[in-house]
């Protein structure tokens, strides 16, 4: 991912939640171990087709 305005790098990972929706979600790890969620949305048709293969 793109670094921020402040150049943390941010991260994406793809997943599912507990309702089974495939979400792709944007967040920051910061020094702290504390994660920081800046985006999270209903994966693309590429991005569930990345994450079945």
């Amino acid at each position: 991912m793109d670094a921020s305005r402040n150049d943390e790098a941010r991260d994406a990972i793809i997943g599912m939640d507990k309702r089974s929706n495939l979400l792709f979600v944007v967040y920051l790890e910061r020094e702290n171990e504390m994660i920081r969620i800046i985006s999270a949305r209903i994966a693309t048709r590429q991005e569930r087709e990345m994450y079945e293969n």
